[in-house]
C-alpha cells in the first residue's frame, strides 16, 4: 500500500539518512491474504549466471568465476575458539567504498561470464540481504533500522543497493562461533589460498517478478573431499592477475578498472551450495528463521553445528524442502507486492537521482521513500553501457 505525503519533512538525522532528499511517499505493509498457495510465491526457473571471489590482495582483486570453500565433512566432537578479529558484514562495500560502487563487481562478473545477458529480461537486481530485510519488515520481525538505495538502469530494470551502517565488525563486541566453524569444517581449494569470500549471481522468477540476485555462498559439497577439485583448479600454475575485459568506452574515467581480475575456478553446481550456521546445543533450531536465507538464494542445503560454548557436539544437515513449513513461507506474497510497488515508483520517475528507502522502528511499520541519496560513487558507466539503451 502506498500513500503520498505533503507534510513538511522532519529534520534528517543520523548516518542512515545521510545525503537523502525530500519525502516522496510512504510504504505500508500490504494486507496478508487469508491463505496463499506456496506454489504461487515459490522461486522458479533459477539459473546460475556468474560468480566471483574476493581476495586479500592490497589492490581490490576478484577471481572470476572463483569457487566456494569446500565442505570437508568433519565430524564432531571438536572444540573451536570464539570468533575474533575483524570480520565482514558486507565485503563488497568494505572493499569497494569509498572509491567504487559495491555493485561494480556484480556487473563486472556478469560482463565476463555472460556478456550477452539481456538486462531487459530482469525486473530487479539486488543483493539477497535486501530481500531478507524487506521480508522481515512485512512479517513484523525487523529488529534493526535499514536503508536501501534504489535506481533505474535501462528502461525498466530497477537496482537495489545494500546499505549498512558499518561494513566490518570486530573489537570488543560479543562474538559467536560462526566464522571459526566455517574455517574448521571447510577447506580452501588449491590455488585459492588468498580468497576471502565467494559471491554468486543467480536469476529466477519470484511470483511474477524476474530477479537477478547476488549472495555470499559459504561452502560447496563436491562429494568426497577431492572429488572434482582437479577439474576445478586445473591450470592454476598459469594464473596471472589481469586487467578487466575490454568494455564499451564512454570516454570518461573507468571505475571498473580499479578492480583487478583473475580468471580461474569454475561455476560450481547450484545443487552443491551450502549455508553454514551455528546454534547452541540447548533447545531446538528455529528452522523457520533460517529458511528465508536459503530461499532467496536457492541454496539447497543448510548445515547447523550445535555446540556448548564452542564444544561442538553434533551437526544437523537439512535440505531446503526439509526446512519448509507454513510459518516459514509467511510474508512472501506481501513481499512480492512491496517489490512491485518499489519498482513502479522508480520506473515512473525515470532515470536520474533514484530513491532511498528508509525503515526505522520509530516509524511504526512504515518505510519512507525519499529522493535518492546524493554523493558516493555511482555504478561504473563503463559496466552499464550495454544496458542503458
Amino acid at each position: 500500500m502506498m500513500s503520498s505525503s505533503r507534510t513538511r519533512p522532519r529534520r534528517l538525522r543520523g548516518a542512515i539518512r545521510s545525503g537523502v532528499g525530500e519525502l516522496i511517499r510512504t510504504l505500508e505493509v500490504p494486507e496478508a491474504k487469508s491463505s496463499v498457495d506456496f506454489n504461487e510465491v515459490a522461486i522458479s526457473d533459477l539459473q546460475p549466471v556468474a560468480s566471483y571471489n574476493w581476495t586479500s590482495a592490497r589492490s581490490p582483486t576478484i577471481i572470476i568465476p572463483g569457487c566456494p570453500m569446500v565442505w570437508t565433512k568433519k565430524e564432531p566432537p571438536f572444540t573451536i575458539p570464539r570468533d575474533s578479529g575483524v570480520s565482514y558484514i558486507d565485503q563488497n562495500a568494505a572493499r569497494c567504498l569509498p572509491l567504487m560502487n559495491p555493485l561494480n563487481p556484480l556487473f563486472l562478473a556478469l560482463n565476463v561470464m555472460a556478456p550477452e545477458f539481456d538486462m531487459a529480461s530482469v525486473d530487479l537486481v539486488t543483493d539477497r540481504n535486501n530481500l531478507r530485510k524487506l521480508h522481515r519488515w512485512v512479517t513484523n520481525s525487523a529488529d534493526k533500522d535499514f536503508r536501501i538505495d534504489v535506481q533505474l538502469i535501462g528502461r525498466e530494470t530497477v537496482v537495489l543497493r545494500r546499505w549498512e551502517m558499518h561494513n566490518t565488525e570486530g573489537g570488543n563486541k560479543s562474538r559467536g562461533y560462526g566464522h571459526s566453524f566455517e574455517r574448521e569444517t571447510t577447506s580452501v581449494p588449491p590455488g585459492f589460498e588468498g580468497s576471502t569470500s565467494h559471491h554468486r549471481i543467480v536469476r529466477y522468477s519470484f511470483g511474477s517478478l524476474r530477479i537477478l540476485c547476488r549472495f555470499e555462498a559459504d561452502a560447496c559439497d563436491l562429494g568426497s573431499p577431492s572429488d572434482g577439485l582437479e577439474e576445478l583448479v586445473g591450470g592454476f600454475s598459469q594464473i596471472k592477475v589481469s586487467a578487466p575485459p575490454k568494455l564499451p568506452s564512454t570516454g570518461g574515467p573507468t571505475k571498473a578498472s580499479k578492480i583487478r581480475v583473475v580468471r580461474a575456478g569454475q561455476l560450481v553446481p547450484q545443487s552443491s551450495l551450502m549455508e553454514l550456521k551455528t546454534r547452541s546445543a540447548k533447545g531446538n533450531v528455529r528452522w523457520k528463521d533460517i529458511w528465508p536465507q536459503a530461499f532467496f538464494s536457492g541454496t539447497p542445503t543448510v548445515v547447523v553445528g550445535r555446540h556448548e560454548e564452542g564444544n561442538f557436539v553434533s551437526i544437523e544437515r537439512k535440505s531446503f524442502e526439509g526446512m519448509y513449513s507454513e510459518q516459514a513461507g509467511v510474508g512472501l506474497e506481501q513481499l512480492i507486492q512491496v517489490l512491485k510497488d518499489i519498482r513502479d515508483i522508480v520506473v515512473s520517475r525515470g532515470k536520474g537521482r533514484g530513491v532511498t528507502l528508509i525503515c526505522e522502528r520509530s516509524q511504526r511499520g512504515r518505510i519512507e521513500v525519499r529522493e535518492g541519496a546524493v554523493g558516493g560513487p555511482a555504478i561504473s558507466s563503463e559496466l552499464l553501457a550495454k544496458y542503458q539503451s
